[in-house]
């Protein structure tokens, strides 16, 4: 169970209650058997990555891995979820070596000890002895980024947004980013995903803050359906530059 509360400005804090509950009741196995087949994307991130869940994630990834599927991990760490924390960050380190697609926050990336880090000191360490092809950061206010073994794009906030809550942003931001790679069928292939190009990233990122940016108009988390994102991005075209 998770309980949320918003200060003034519409940003969230957590609380959870993970002990004893259904959701984390399940072995590897049953991961493994629930994955269907083919699957073309695995993903996963967050609560799962807890020191006491870690093997059987790990395991189900490497599995997939093998079958040929891709792996997405949305870092974001929770610590006030665990008690071991150097041990959960340790975990939620190795999981992202394993994925092809990660996603993280700038506040996962002072837990991650890579708060100061500039775009090619964040590559050079999510990108290093890993199956890393894609890199989606996102800063809040402060824009986003997409970066690949080859190339990057950055792009600001859109300007006029009425932020009502940001609960579930990261979440739809990434949402966005995943429709629009399936959409393209970028997802068909590791491969497929170190060869896409500056103009394609800046297409991507610029789909999935217009999917970001509509669910914190909103109260709650309430993601875009993709007509909405897509109306929304050609609307905000000019405030969208990417830089």
């Amino acid at each position: 169970m998770a309980i949320v509360s918003l200060d003034e400005q519409g940003s969230p804090t957590y609380a959870f209650h993970r002990e004893s509950v259904a959701d984390r009741d399940i072995t590897a196995d049953l991961l493994i058997a629930g994955l269907p087949v083919p699957c073309a994307l695995l993903h996963t991130g967050g609560l799962t990555l807890v020191p006491a869940d870690l093997d059987k994630i790990l395991t189900t990834i490497g599995t997939a891995t093998s079958r040929g599927t891709l792996i997405s991990i949305d870092a974001n760490l929770r610590p006030m979820a665990v008690k071991q924390h150097a041990n959960y960050i340790a975990g939620v380190k190795r999981a992202l070596q394993q994925s092809h697609i990660v996603k993280v926050s700038d506040e996962d990336l002072e837990l991650l000890g890579l708060g100061s880090a500039t775009l090619e000191e964040l590559s050079a360490a999510l990108f290093a002895e890993s199956s890393v092809q894609l890199i989606a950061l996102t800063r809040g206010a402060a824009g986003a980024a997409l970066l690949t073994r080859h190339c990057q794009v950055e792009m600001a906030a859109p300007a006029d947004l009425d932020v009502v809550d940001t609960v579930g942003a990261g979440d739809c931001f990434h949402a966005g980013l995943i429709a629009y790679l399936q959409r393209a069928g970028k997802l068909g292939s590791a491969g497929a995903l170190e060869q896409l190009d500056r103009d394609f990233l800046q297409s991507a990122l610029q789909h999935a803050v217009a999917a970001a940016s509509l669910n914190i108009a909103r109260a709650g988390c309430d993601p875009a359906t993709w007509e909405e994102t897509i109306q929304f991005k050609n609307c905000h075209a000019v405030a969208n530059d990417v830089l």
